[in-house]
């Protein structure tokens, strides 16, 4: 989608809304450091308004995310409001909660995908990742789970040092399990990954073969499982000011994220419509102030490089957008 096109859109095509950072698990990777609730997340009131605001949106899909999103007490309320708008629900989990009873309220939810994290081929590298003994014999049948009750799952999968070599191993399991898509890729130096860089970051050798392992594997399966992934997502970002996704990221706080990687808050879905936010992410990625971000910040080390220098860019405090 080329910037012309784009700047025609009214709406967003998706919305990410990151329903809550509350997590049972303390993953030494998350990008969030999922674990308590943050303290301004949306009340249960405000989260309705938020589904009146995306159901009038035009958007066709919304992914809810986390944290563990299951812990909302409203999560299904907030799921079948949306479904009653029509819009296309999917999901990302760690999957410890998806047991049939929870999967099959799921499925009369309205929910087509749910993305399962699944960092190893057995126990021992996912457990440690996760930081939760138990947490890959859960997720694996989470997944079993959600096929037996007709919902595609897909699996992500978080490359560190000590699981990145396990990458083929992973996708024949995949493959076995019934799994449609497996989404990967650089490992990113935010929130306790930042933290615990040194000790998961992967090589650039482990690198070099994760993803000649994904590109025979793309080869070997072709037809039968998608394997989705970007070698350097920090180049593939720093192309999008010319060429954004029609995308709107919602943080549990109602903040609106520039998106996942980039640190720019844009406004507040208490305080603005779907429209006005979607009209300030695009004229964002014009701004002087991420464009000479982006050049900055080329590769995912980069991010190591500047710990203190993070630009923040809220609409809701300079409107003026050229």
């Amino acid at each position: 989608m080329t910037l012309q096109i784009f700047s025609g859109l009214t709406h967003p095509v998706s919305i990410k809304w990151e329903l809550t950072y509350k997590c049972n698990m303390r993953c030494l990777h998350c990008g969030v450091c999922g674990g308590d609730p943050l303290p301004h997340e949306l009340t249960a009131t405000e989260a309705r308004h938020v589904c009146t605001k995306v159901g009038h949106s035009k958007a066709i899909t919304v992914l809810l995310a986390g944290g563990e999103a299951l812990l909302r007490k409203d999560f299904f309320q907030i799921a079948q409001e949306l479904t009653d708008y029509d819009m296309v629900l999917t999901f990302e989990s760690n999957g410890w909660y998806l047991n049939s009873e929870t999967v099959e309220t799921l499925a009369k939810t309205g929910f087509k995908c749910v993305k399962v994290s699944l960092d190893g081929v057995n126990a021992q590298p996912h457990d440690r990742l996760r930081n939760t003994p138990g947490s890959w014999e859960r997720a694996v049948h989470g997944i079993q789970n959600l096929i037996e009750h007709g919902i595609e799952a897909t699996v992500g999968f978080c490359p560190v040092e000590f699981n990145i070599a396990e990458i083929g191993d992973l996708i024949d399991f995949c493959v076995e399990l019934g799994i449609s898509r497996i989404n990967t890729g650089e490992l990113a130096p935010q929130g306790r990954a930042f933290i615990n860089w040194e000790q998961l970051a992967p090589s650039k050798e482990q690198y070099n073969r994760f993803f000649s392992t994904l590109d025979e594997k793309s080869e070997e399966y072709k037809g039968e499982i998608a394997l989705a992934y970007t070698r350097n997502i920090m180049k593939n970002i720093s192309t999008q000011w010319s060429s954004p996704p029609a995308h709107i990221h919602i943080a549990p706080s109602g903040k609106i994220r520039l998106s996942s990687v980039l640190p720019f808050v844009l406004g507040d879905i208490r305080r603005h419509t779907i429209d006005e936010l979607f009209g300030w992410y695009k004229n964002a990625w014009r701004t002087e102030k991420v464009r000479a971000y982006l050049q900055k910040i080329q590769h995912m080390e980069d991010f190591l490089k500047y710990p203190h220098e993070i630009p923040y860019l809220n609409y809701e405090e300079e409107l003026a957008c050229e």
